[in-house]
């Protein structure tokens, strides 16, 4: 087999640093998005513990879904508006908050409303978080793909 006598272009990506301010964010994102984990269960415990129908299990998470369809475009406005850093300790606080209360309700038209607030909440802190991101990421170089001659 004859040997093919192109030359070979090694590329090798740049190591990524990134401040520990971005760290700090990712972590904070994350352990915040962990309380995610409620809402699947969110039906169960109403219908199994809270001895709800169905039906009301249903009003609540379609409460949880509405809020969730609002939630990160209004987030996203306050951003531009109060400032990332701002909207981002409001979102993160208020969600941790209405998740604490969240267990102590136990009337139909509070949880709802406390589900409306987690769904207008649950991804609030993303438009922020993503802005602060682009902010503490440096622009990296152009990347030029080898072009084969």
């Amino acid at each position: 087999m004859a040997r093919d006598n192109r030359p070979t272009l090694q590329v090798r990506p740049a190591p990524l640093r990134l401040p520990a301010a971005y760290w700090t964010l990712v972590a904070g994102f994350t352990i915040c998005r962990s309380g995610c984990v409620v809402v699947p269960f969110l039906s169960l415990y109403l219908v199994r513990q809270q001895h709800f129908s169905a039906a009301d299990a249903a009003q609540v998470s379609a409460a949880f879904g509405a809020g969730w369809a609002i939630g990160p475009a209004i987030a996203g406005w306050l951003a531009d508006r109060i400032g990332r850093r701002q909207t981002l300790l409001v979102t993160l606080s208020a969600v941790t908050m209405v998740y604490l209360l969240l267990p102590a309700l136990h009337t139909l038209p509070v949880l709802t409303a406390a589900a409306f607030a987690v769904g207008l909440l649950f991804d609030a802190p993303r438009p922020a978080v993503l802005a602060l991101v682009a902010d503490l990421v440096p622009v990296g170089p152009h990347l030029e793909w080898p072009v084969p001659s």
